[in-house]
């Protein structure tokens, strides 16, 4: 497993942050001596973690600068758990995605062993890459400080589960694992990947509800590490009854799990018309039933995100859903229609975000983020 000092960790988290850097913009960036940032690239560069690079042009005339990157070859792995599907990416250290997995989980599945097979899967496929830490998203309550899923409304037998060390020992890793919410991780992917240029709420609509905050350059945890579970909030006109045992849930109406619900009720006695089984798939198929519920669901949230928009004043909200990029105006259309005041900028984030940024996690670790420790 990894061993890094403090000031190893500022310029590898210069370098997530920034991007390739000459030595003497790390120097300046992390307040360090040339000598001892010429010290840290040569010890890092022996770990395999970062490169010499000539990615960045140089304006300057005569000798290119050399420029100091995070190296391609090494990986991280991420794997997201919803309630119906299973993804799993490796993260190169620049943040690019080599390759990936999905798999459909069925009721009654342990997510735990079915995502370990479909990792066990994507390694075979990396060869000899090194893969120096795993990222895990799982929709429930995280107890980061002891890597734990304290509570699921999903996956309610899982109760102050050590899942990050389930996934070490069953993957016999030499590395950390790391396990977050999936919007924590969304924006993760987000924040890692250079993508958010102000203040953003990202509001995850997988199997659940959840949202992160990001603000001030800084993904907000709280004491808890749980800012932003908005599911179990309850809706103003709310009354079905939810899993968590109280009714009216933000959940019960909007999310994975409540449009598939809404999906296949809107579905009986129409199956011999050849009509997409899966919500997302019909929605990519653009089957009238299947907007109509997202148009509907969408509009039901929109008070509920008002309010929390109101109170942060964020420059983007982002969204991210098993659901077709096609559908990004529709998310657009609907909360711009449905805010009480002027609504963010919103985007839809990209496939396979929540699972990349469950890989991002380790390069939050490299960079000596408080919040995860090996």
């Amino acid at each position: 497993m990894l061993k890094l000092n403090n000031s190893q960790r500022r310029v590898l988290g210069a370098l997530v942050r920034y991007g390739p850097l000459t030595r003497r913009e790390i120097c300046a960036s992390v307040n360090l001596s040339w000598a001892a940032v010429s010290k840290i690239v040569q010890h890092l560069q022996d770990l395999e973690l970062v490169i010499d690079s000539d990615e960045r042009d140089s304006n300057n005339r005569g000798r290119r600068p050399g420029f100091v990157a995070m190296n391609p070859e090494t990986l991280i792995l991420g794997v997201s758990i919803n309630r119906e599907v299973i993804k799993t990416v490796s993260l190169d250290l620049t943040g690019r995605v080599t390759n990936s997995e999905t798999a459909l989980l069925t009721d009654g599945d342990d997510p735990v062993p079915e995502a370990v097979k479909l990792l066990s899967k994507l390694m075979k496929k990396l060869s000899v890459a090194p893969v120096i830490a795993l990222g895990v998203s799982f929709p429930g309550l995280i107890d980061v400080t002891k890597q734990e899923v304290a509570f699921s409304v999903n996956f309610p037998e899982f109760v102050n589960r050590p899942v990050a060390e389930e996934f070490r020992l069953a993957l016999q890793l030499d590395a950390p694992v790391f396990i977050e919410r999936n919007a924590v991780c969304d924006i993760t992917r987000l924040v890692t990947n250079r993508r958010l240029s102000g203040d953003a709420i990202l509001v995850s609509l997988h199997s659940g509800v959840s949202a992160a905050v990001y603000i001030d350059g800084q993904i907000l945890h709280g004491k808890s590490g749980n800012i932003g579970e908005l599911g179990h909030l309850k809706l103003r006109d709310g009354a079905i009854p939810c899993a968590c045992g109280g009714v009216g849930c933000v959940e019960t109406v909007v999310g994975g799990l409540a449009w598939s619900r809404k999906y296949r009720k809107a579905l009986r006695g129409r199956r011999s018309e050849g009509l997409p089984a899966r919500f997302a798939d019909a929605l990519d198929a653009a089957v009238p039933e299947a907007v109509a519920i997202l148009r509907e669901t969408l509009s039901a949230l929109c008070p509920v995100l008002s309010e929390i928009t109101t109170l942060l004043r964020p420059d983007t909200l982002v969204f991210s859903a098993d659901v077709p990029e096609s559908t990004a105006l529709v998310f657009s259309t609907v909360i711009n229609e449905g805010f009480e005041s002027v609504a963010p900028e919103v985007v839809l984030a990209e496939p396979f975000s929540t699972a990349a940024g469950a890989a991002a996690l380790g390069l939050l670790w490299l960079s000596g983020n408080p919040h995860y420790k090996a």
